[in-house]
């Protein structure tokens, strides 16, 4: 009984140091997570340097002339949302993927408020796998708009 009131402690203080978050860059395995990351790096958090790594290098130039996340959403992106913003992959584009292919598009559904209104939008983008890393290589044009 008494090993055991020593293990627990031990165990709690053990278990608590373990640390949940993650580098977004481990989970690159996939076209769609690649660009939720993203979408979420410039949407959410704000963070244009992890942006910048989920993009092909033609991208990267792109959204370096833009300086920053919000100019990136604003002008490149082509979508503005105040706050917090929802992202969900379109289920039915993953049909008929391979792993081996090198190229996939990706739409992606937003949902988010904008000067009090409730904006919904889709934007689909060409993925490209570069050194066996999913990357954004281009922001395809709304062919609804």
């Amino acid at each position: 009984m008494k090993k055991l009131a020593l293990i627990i402690p031990f165990l709690v203080i053990l278990l608590s140091a373990c640390d949940n978050n993650f580098d977004s860059s481990e989970i690159n395995n996939s076209a769609d997570m690649s660009a939720l990351i993203f979408f979420d790096s410039i949407y959410n958090r704000n963070d244009f340097q992890t942006a910048l790594k989920h993009a092909s290098p033609r991208m990267q130039r792109l959204m370096k002339s833009y300086h920053t996340s919000t100019n990136v959403a604003r002008h490149l992106i082509n979508l503005r949302y105040d706050g917090e913003v929802i992202m969900e992959i379109d289920a039915g584009d993953s049909v008929g993927r391979s792993e081996f292919a090198t190229r996939q598009k990706v739409s992606v559904f937003f949902t988010g408020n904008y000067q009090g209104n409730v904006v919904d939008e889709l934007r689909t983008v060409q993925m490209i796998k570069e050194d066996g890393k999913w990357v954004v290589e281009a922001i395809l044009a709304d062919k609804f708009g």
